[in-house]
């Protein structure tokens, strides 16, 4: 049997008998697993053992199977339990994760934008809904699905980009707008936000001001991007 310690984020986790518990992780060097928790509703296992909790998890992996050895909570984003949009928002962010992230591939990148994003939520007070902007719009960049913001996605004219297409995948120019059926208004404020999450740093991630209403535009966009590419 092998030994392996990994930083991970609890995804999921379901009851298992009387005492246990199976956990799926998102770990820095193994990705999504899933862990069968011994003990996981005791006083010992049961704080990282929850969703949300990062811990340093000690892990003993028999063949493809995983078992908890040992678990010490880093944080568990408590503030969570006191905002009920932000608790929802944030168990629908859980489950984006799961779903998108292949099984026992490291995903360095979304593992961090999830995290910085569950601390700004819970430590922080930064707004759910920038908080819900940028992960799905960073998110969706990190997994190939970068949208075309500079220039038409009909015609490659770089002017008076006034909507958005999913079904073309960016922007698009008033003048091709007539002839696109899911158009969608889009303002310059909101383009511009787009580029800064795309390419900023993830520790900047959260750095800039922007109106609500700019925000509320690249959430709305990022759901349909997600309905349309990942069927999320």
């Amino acid at each position: 049997m092998d030994q392996i310690k990994t930083k991970a984020i609890v995804l999921r986790s379901v009851a298992f008998g009387d005492y246990d518990k199976m956990l799926t992780l998102l770990g820095e060097n193994t990705g999504k697993i899933s862990v069968i928790a011994k003990g996981g509703k005791s006083l010992k296992h049961g704080a990282g053992c929850s969703n949300f909790c990062y811990s340093d998890f000690c892990l003993t992996k028999k063949g493809e199977n995983f078992a908890l050895s040992q678990v010490s909570p880093i944080e568990t984003f408590s503030g969570l339990s006191s905002d009920l949009d932000a608790l929802n928002a944030a168990a629908k962010m859980l489950k984006f994760t799961e779903y998108v992230c292949p099984d026992a591939e490291p995903q360095p990148d979304l593992l961090r934008i999830l995290l910085n994003t569950l601390f700004a939520m819970a430590n922080l007070s930064v707004p759910v809904v920038k908080c819900e902007a940028v992960f799905y719009f960073k998110a969706l960049t990190l997994l190939g699905f970068s949208p075309e913001l500079i220039a038409c996605s009909a015609c490659g004219d770089e002017s008076d980009l006034a909507y958005f297409s999913v079904e073309y995948g960016g922007a698009i120019c008033s003048r091709c707008g007539g002839s696109v059926e899911d158009k969608i208004p889009i303002s310059v404020e909101a383009l511009y936000l787009m580029n800064y999450i795309e390419y900023c740093d993830i520790k900047k991630l959260f750095s800039f001001n922007s109106s609500e209403g700019s925000l509320k535009e690249v959430l709305r966009i990022s759901d349909k991007f997600i309905k349309h590419y990942l069927d999320f």
